[in-house]
């Protein structure tokens, strides 16, 4: 990063970085950067022959923005035809001050992949410029994506309510556009009708877009870990569109890339969960996906954290065929106790049990003896009798708090 000759003094951070093959068969990768008001919040752009670099500095891109729009999270987009568009902006707070620019702007670049062609144009209004437009209730707030899609573009965003990605349609690949819908929310809002305070997981910043593979399209998004917004665990879900060109808000999921429902046989991390949460009016959960160091041999673990009474971890979907043992692989959680080794065993345990289900508020149809004090990762197991197509519950009931590191099936 600090090839780049505007990127002096103080290093900043280079962020949000989007790379698109140009005309020449070159990569282009295209960033902002922070650093003193001099020189915040630029675009730059490096080049390399292959997409995983290492690039080298190319130019910096400055639109003529005026007090209009923000140079934030660069989109670029290359046409069948040819020209290439640069997609930008953000509306934040920074500093107790409100930015009063427009929304999201894009901007024409020549081929050479950083000459500004066009002044910038409004791609979507920010919250203080959606009144009257069909964007009201979903304004643009950053990390702009172009996609185009049967000969229409799909501009992929993140909305003001920040836990959904949102896209608008046009004809033109710098607009007018028309609100689409929501594609995915973290926490499932909105979709079913369901609002923020039923969110199913965590909620929190949500950037993404996405992106067709052996023929299947997919919104690669990020849900949120370590109980903050700047923990963030790669997601993909399948998503369809209809013969209007409409995306349907896809439901977050264990699946993945996975084409349908997990076998239930084998083993599985527990941080693949897709709902985290309390069973009381769906409140935020204390519990979160975490990662630490295993102490034996210093290898890199994700798990559920921090289950208390009431805490919910949802996995969609498994597919069952019959009798089969489950077994987790938990211990008392060490979120409070992280000096465990020179605490009395009193003062650092959990006692009650885990109850199974396949609904989120449904009736158990198993459930294990939760007993453990400070030390290893222990199997705490039930007999299951599923079949096809199920969610999997796990809710703690009981005293302190439990870790979940695996989840295994074994017929």
């Amino acid at each position: 990063k600090s090839d780049d000759p505007n990127n002096r003094g103080p290093v900043g951070c280079l962020y949000a970085p989007d790379v698109a093959q140009g005309p020449d068969g070159r990569y282009y990768l295209y960033y902002f950067y922070t650093g003193d008001e001099t020189r915040a919040y630029k675009i730059g752009v490096a080049v390399c022959d292959t997409p995983a670099g290492q690039y080298q500095y190319y130019g910096t891109i400055e639109p003529d923005n005026g007090n209009s729009f923000l140079n934030f999270d660069p989109a670029v987009f290359v046409d069948d035809d040819g020209r290439v568009w640069l997609y930008y902006g953000s509306a934040f707070q920074m500093g107790g001050k409100v930015f009063t620019v427009l929304g999201g702007a894009v901007v024409e670049l020549d081929r050479d992949m950083k000459t500004v062609l066009t002044k910038p144009k409004l791609t979507i209004p920010n919250i203080l410029h959606q009144k009257g437009s069909s964007f009201s209730g979903h304004a643009f707030f950053e990390a702009s994506s172009m996609r185009k899609v049967n000969g229409k573009y799909y501009l992929i965003y993140s909305s003001m309510l920040s836990h959904e990605l949102c896209y608008g349609v046009a004809e033109q690949p710098d607009g007018p556009f028309t609100f689409g819908g929501t594609i995915i929310s973290n926490g499932d809002v909105g979709l079913g009708g369901r609002g923020k305070k039923e969110a199913v997981a965590p909620t929190g910043n949500n950037h993404g877009s996405i992106v067709e593979i052996d023929g299947q399209w997919y919104v690669f998004y990020h849900r949120h870990t370590q109980g903050s917004s700047y923990a963030r665990q790669g997601c993909a879900e399948p998503i369809a569109f209809d013969e209007k060109g409409r995306i349907a808000q896809a439901e977050i999921t264990s699946c993945g890339l996975n084409g349908g429902p997990l076998r239930a046989q084998g083993t599985y991390p527990a941080a693949i969960c897709c709902n985290l949460f309390e069973t009381k009016n769906l409140k935020k959960s204390s519990a979160s996906v975490c990662v630490d160091e295993e102490r034996e041999d210093q290898e890199s673990v994700s798990f559920i954290s921090n289950m208390k009474n009431g805490s919910v971890a949802g996995y969609k979907y498994f597919a069952f065929e019959g009798n089969c043992r489950l077994t987790l692989r938990a211990r008392v959680s060490l979120k409070d106790c992280s000096d465990f080794e020179t605490l009395s065993p009193y003062k650092c345990k959990a006692e009650g049990k885990i109850l199974v289900s396949t609904e989120a508020d449904g009736k158990p149809v198993a459930s294990m003896a939760f007993r453990s004090a400070a030390g290893d990762w222990e199997e705490y197991s039930c007999e299951l009798n599923l079949s096809g197509r199920q969610a999997l519950f796990f809710r703690y009931q009981g005293t302190g708090a439990v870790d979940i590191r695996e989840i295994a099936f074994d017929r």
